[in-house]
């Protein structure tokens, strides 16, 4: 345990501030949407990085409209997560349901998928790709993955080899000159590249190829003339 919280990484006092204007809900701080809500996004945080450090994240996403739960992983890992997502089905507005994770948290994600079955419109992957085995490349699922060119964590050769367990018509994004570390807001990670863009404009990319995703996702009749 001790180790474990050695190696954590602590949201910035920022992030934990923002971080206390969300609910808990079964496990997860919820930032509701403003307005009516158009999705609703179940996240996983990276590994041993606390779930605050993406509340500002969550809140910008917010804004836009969209539900988001930051869940809260024993240990800060996802892979602990159980079914604390499959908790939150019943929490959740009449609206399309996203999974989302950084890192670990997006392999969590895309194993999620298969308990959620035809309730997930997408899945959105922040530095992250899907495990050995996890083959999601026959369903019928909008993907969203996003990477930043200053990433030193991300495992290269291992992020291009998943592509072919994701669909065809999965989504690609690069943030130039952003990091792993950015796609949070917990400061340097260990191993990382230095990124050479602010925390917050790496985060106005990710939110901006989110609303983009979301509003162009396959099937998305629903959704299309709302925003």
């Amino acid at each position: 345990m001790i180790v474990l919280q050695n190696k954590t990484y602590t949201a910035s006092p920022a992030a934990k501030t923002m971080a206390q204007e969300a609910k808990p809900v079964d496990h997860s701080l919820y930032f509701k949407a403003k307005g009516k809500t158009q999705a609703s996004l179940i996240f996983f945080q990276g590994a041993l990085v606390e779930e605050e450090a993406y509340a500002p994240l969550a809140a910008d996403l917010a804004k836009e409209r969209f539900d988001v739960y930051l869940l809260d992983s024993p240990l800060n890992l996802a892979i602990l997560s159980g079914n604390r997502a499959k908790q939150l089905k019943d929490k959740l507005a009449h609206a399309p349901v996203y999974l989302a994770g950084h890192s670990l948290g997006g392999v969590i994600a895309a194993q999620t998928v298969e308990d959620f079955s035809t309730d997930t419109k997408g899945l959105i992957l922040l530095a992250s790709y899907p495990s050995d085995k996890t083959d999601l490349s026959k369903k019928d699922l909008a993907v969203l993955s996003v990477r930043a060119s200053q990433d030193k964590v991300l495992n290269q050769k291992s992020y291009q080899k998943a592509q072919r367990r994701l669909p065809k018509n999965t989504s690609y994004t690069t943030i130039e000159r952003g990091n792993h570390a950015g796609f949070g807001d917990y400061g340097k990670q260990a191993k990382d590249g230095k990124a050479s863009i602010s925390n917050t404009k790496q985060r106005q990319e990710i939110v901006n190829a989110i609303i983009t995703f979301i509003k162009t996702s396959k099937n998305d009749t629903h959704l299309g003339a709302v925003f």
